[in-house]
């Protein structure tokens, strides 16, 4: 664990606002960066899809 992330995750969750952690996990895990952002894009991206879907009514890869 290095000092000055977990200071810097603190000054940020702090001007954040209480009961927000997800700053902190965000700075100190690297498998969060590297996995889960990516996946949330992805998701996003895939519920975009569906939305257009949804609304043409035509199928996604056509």
């Amino acid at each position: 664990m290095n000092i000055t992330k977990i200071e810097i995750a603190n000054k940020i969750t702090l001007k954040a606002g209480a009961g927000n952690y997800w700053t902190e996990i965000l700075i100190d895990n690297p498998v969060v960066e590297y996995f889960l952002i990516p996946a949330l894009i992805f998701l996003i991206i895939c519920l975009g899809l569906a939305i257009l879907k949804v609304s043409k009514n035509k199928p996604i890869f056509s």
